[in-house]
């Protein structure tokens, strides 16, 4: 039997350290089934003969062209000094190739635990598919949310008229806030949420403000919600702190996703003054409907900044499934009860 007709082509994008050490991980281990190709970087001319005899085939601007001439079947993208725009954009045109790609590097560092991850060698690579791309997913996604948030918004129903009545209760004002907020291709919409806020308490600048520093720092505002106040804890009502611990004022978004503004699974969707800060390779996650909970909400929250909680985002929408859909609703469930994600 040809072995080697059986091998996967792999091209290495990046041709340093860390291409090196890609290269030495996989060039001997013939139970990975990966033919290493050439390299293609954006700092070596091509054709030049780099480690071991390999060849420069190219730049990130010449990839698909790359990859289709070769029949390439998987892409490792092993840059460390890179930027998260420049990491999406030859993920971005990468996708292009219908490749496998894969890719190691120091920006995965603190979020990689959250990711699934394939080992070569010493190696840990996060695997990127394009599940955004399937037509039926999006389908069965859609059926699926109808479906599911139909069913818990008729179980919960006897849970909203309690709500309901404690709210009015325990303070003046509407049962439901609307906040306008940015989905899909970036249009707005108005999210619905119980009120947790004496009316009038939601009209602060502060919070804006301190929301464009942070963002700007690259920081995730949450995560500093408590030393600067972000949200004034002395505005939220009684009850409404009760349901933020729990994040039950976030279940009547459920009627979002019945509208076809969100999705039960998906990034989390922004403010107008948040969105209009976004940096260029942000809106990658504009792609798909923002969801009632997701991979962030699950796996992040507090403890990533900004680029981390969009790097999170894009991650989801490279690899959605109907099992990664299943799988963080069922993790969302533990989160509520112990009340982790409330602020």
């Amino acid at each position: 039997m040809n072995l080697k007709f059986m091998k996967r082509k792999c091209v290495i994008v990046g041709a340093g350290e860390l291409g090196l050490k890609i290269l030495n991980n996989i060039v001997d281990r013939t139970d990975l089934g990966l033919e290493i190709f050439g390299f293609i970087d954006d700092n070596i001319l091509p054709k030049t003969r780099v480690y071991n005899g390999y060849n420069i085939l190219g730049n990130t601007n010449s990839i698909i062209k790359v990859c289709r001439e070769n029949n390439i079947d998987e892409i490792i993208i092993g840059v460390n000094d890179i930027t998260y725009e420049h990491l999406i954009e030859i993920v971005n045109k990468a996708h292009k190739t219908n490749c496998t790609i894969r890719v190691v590097s120091s920006i995965f560092k603190t979020a990689s635990n959250k990711f699934e991850v394939e080992s070569y060698g010493n190696l840990h690579l996060v695997t990127l598919s394009s599940g955004i791309y399937s037509k039926i997913f999006l389908i069965q996604k859609r059926i699926f949310d109808l479906t599911l948030s139909f069913i818990i918004l008729v179980f919960l129903l006897p849970l909203f008229a309690l709500i309901a009545v404690l709210i009015k209760v325990t303070s003046k004002g509407p049962v439901f806030y609307k906040q306008e907020r940015i989905g899909k291709d970036g249009k707005k919409f108005k999210m619905y949420k119980f009120r947790t806020m004496y009316v009038g308490s939601d009209k602060d600048s502060l919070r804006a403000k301190l929301m464009k520093e942070f963002i700007e720092r690259g920081e995730h505002p949450e995560k500093n919600a408590k030393s600067t106040k972000i949200v004034d804890k002395s505005k939220v009502t009684s009850i409404g702190k009760i349901l933020r611990k729990f994040s039950l004022d976030e279940l009547p978004q459920l009627i979002n996703v019945l509208r076809g503004e969100m999705s039960l699974v998906g990034p989390r969707p922004v403010l107008p003054y948040e969105y209009e800060m976004f940096k260029p390779w942000y809106h990658e996650r504009d792609k798909v409907l923002p969801g009632c909970t997701g991979f962030w909400q699950v796996y992040g929250r507090s403890k990533t900044n900004f680029d981390e909680m969009v790097l999170m985002d894009i991650y989801y929408i490279q690899n959605m499934s109907p099992w990664l859909d299943l799988w963080i609703i069922l993790k969302t469930i533990p989160v509520m009860i112990l009340g982790k994600s409330g602020e």
